[in-house]
């Protein structure tokens, strides 16, 4: 027993030294961190940092001048005719005949269509019928009336005849020398004389009367008979101008009925374009037609180049649109166009003073453009386009307005995709303003 507690006595020390060494070396090695870490701080090396050079883009740029130019703008027009028609059948009948195609080129006057053309033959012959009959009417009138002007004065003197028998007769009673039912018969013929009469001078008086009934009944059956002879002359359906057929609705054997559309044409001598106009240029076209100056558009339509007149601008605002519509007439060239095709055109706009012309690589999202400052930085302008150009080099010029722009100033015309305030340029020599891509000068 004795032995036993004197061996776990002896673990027990062993593990306390072991412990107590254990402790000390990690302190030792905690306080070596500290030295080698205090030591890497104080003895570290110091670099100088890199300093980056700022970006420098070569450009190309032009002097700011001003001056007056006649700029012109691109516009998208739609053909259309104001002198579109929709024929239409005037009687019910079968087509006989169809003489022209879809497409096709006419002249006015030439033959169409032509509609059979008995039914409306029966017509005319029947309202003929009727003509002639209201004209013996009134023929028998005038005869009649003549007759009875005779007659009413024969017919007086008979009155006249009678109220002489009639006293005659009373005279003969009074004297008692005649009869009383001579007497009665006398004064009966007086009153079927005296009927008579009124009747004859009655007729006389409504002779007018009646007269003018015919003569209207005559009119009415006059009119009908020309009704009738204009529906037959309308079975032969003609051009009325020089046009092109737009559609055909019939063909031979068909049956129509009155107010049916036949064929469908248009007058190729009164051609329009609608263009839409924006906004921005509106004022500029309501000015020119107030002050009656002549606006002209050019176009080139299947290689050939037709020439177009500003007619007017347009009473109602298309629903979606912020500009008006221009009418444009086509005043030389242009006699194949389609109806609903859309053209390109350019429009000539009136002269402008104080503008500048510019490359169309100088304008940015349509109304920036810009300028290089004495620092050889850049600086955005607010514009206003107000058209373009061709120069005689045949380069495609933007016309700008702007007060910030001063004469002198240098406008970049080389297109920059980062453009922005601030950034740092060098104009260089380059001839050409247009096409250029920017350059970095040096980038570190």
């Amino acid at each position: 027993m004795a032995c036993l507690i004197s061996f776990f006595t002896k673990l027990r020390h062993f593990f306390r030294r072991v412990l107590l060494r254990s402790v000390g070396i990690a302190a030792l090695l905690c306080v070596l961190a500290i030295i080698i870490f205090t030591s890497l701080v104080f003895f570290k090396p110091h670099s100088t940092p890199l300093k980056v050079k700022e970006q420098v883009w070569r450009v190309a740029a032009i002097r700011a001048q001003k001056g007056s130019y006649q700029p012109t703008v691109v516009l998208y027009g739609k053909v259309e005719s104001p002198r579109e028609t929709r024929l239409e059948s005037a009687v019910s009948a079968t087509v006989d005949k169809v003489s022209v195609r879809d497409g096709q080129m006419v002249k006015r006057g030439q033959l169409l269509l032509a509609l059979d053309p008995r039914e409306a033959q029966w017509a005319l012959t029947q309202r003929e019928a009727e003509v002639k009959d209201l004209t013996a009417q009134l023929k028998l009138e005038k005869n009649r009336f003549e007759s009875d002007k005779k007659s009413l004065e024969h017919e007086k003197e008979l009155v006249k005849l009678a109220e002489i028998q009639v006293g005659r007769h009373q005279q003969l009673v009074n004297k008692k020398v005649g009869s009383q039912a001579d007497l009665d018969n006398s004064r009966r013929d007086l009153q079927q004389q005296q009927l008579a009469f009124v009747t004859r001078q009655k007729a006389v008086s409504d002779h007018e009367a009646r007269l003018i009934q015919l003569e209207a009944q005559l009119a009415r059956a006059l009119a009908m008979r020309d009704r009738a002879q204009l529906d037959l002359d309308r079975t032969q359906v003609k051009a009325p101008y020089d046009g092109r057929i737009t559609k055909l609705n019939v063909a031979t054997g068909n049956r129509v009925q009155q107010g049916e559309v036949l064929i469908e044409l248009y007058d190729i001598n009164d051609i329009e374009l609608r263009v839409p106009v924006p906004i921005r240029y509106v004022n500029s076209v309501r000015q020119s037609l107030r002050d009656s100056q002549l606006m002209q558009a050019q176009a080139l339509i299947d290689q050939q180049p037709v020439t177009l007149r500003l007619e007017r601008l347009a009473g109602k605002v298309s629903q979606g649109r912020s500009g008006v519509d221009a009418l444009m007439r086509v005043v030389q060239g242009g006699k194949d166009l389609e109806l609903g095709r859309t053209v390109e055109i350019i429009l000539k706009l009136s002269s402008l003073k104080d503008v500048y012309a510019v490359p169309a690589s100088a304008v940015y999202r349509t109304d920036t453009v810009y300028i290089v400052d004495g620092q050889q930085r850049l600086h955005n302008i607010k514009i206003e386009k107000v058209g373009s150009i061709t120069s005689a080099n045949g380069q495609h010029q933007e016309i700008i307005r702007s007060k910030a722009i001063k004469p002198g100033d240098l406008i970049v015309t080389t297109y920059l995709a980062n453009a922005r305030n601030g950034m740092k340029v060098e104009v260089n020599d380059y001839k050409s303003t247009s096409g250029l891509k920017a350059k970095p000068d040096v980038t570190q």
